[in-house]
């Protein structure tokens, strides 16, 4: 964990770090849709996708570095603002991970057909 004595440094990297945190799982959200869609997507795009899920549990494991922070906040003010960004963050990746596990069975069964369909 990182070794912060003061409130103000700490929200700032908080804050910092929150921000980062939903912006990739927006991101992702965003990528993951477009291809549940059909849309094309670019190969920076499709390497995000494909790495989904250790995205995904990497996030998890930087959310909870960053709940720690946030518990050694002294400002109770401080610490509900980012206990809110901390359950939006939260509440993002589950919806993620389930939406990714919708399309990882899907995958499953489109594989399982096309090698159905080969003889495999």
């Amino acid at each position: 964990m990182i070794n912060m004595s003061d409130d103000p440094a700490k929200a700032a990297y908080l804050f910092w770090k929150l921000s980062i945190i939903i912006n990739t799982l927006d991101k992702m959200r965003e990528l993951l849709s477009r291809r549940e869609i059909g849309n094309e997507l670019d190969i920076d795009e499709k390497a995000f996708v494909e790495n989904a899920s250790l995205i995904l549990r990497s996030t998890e494991v930087s959310l909870e570095a960053t709940k720690e922070v946030i518990d050694s906040l002294v400002s109770l003010t401080a610490k509900n603002y980012f206990y809110n960004l901390y359950r939006s963050a939260k509440s993002k990746l589950g919806l993620l991970k389930d939406q990714l596990d919708i399309i990882m069975k899907e995958n499953v069964k489109e594989k399982s057909k096309e090698e159905k369909l080969r003889g495999v």
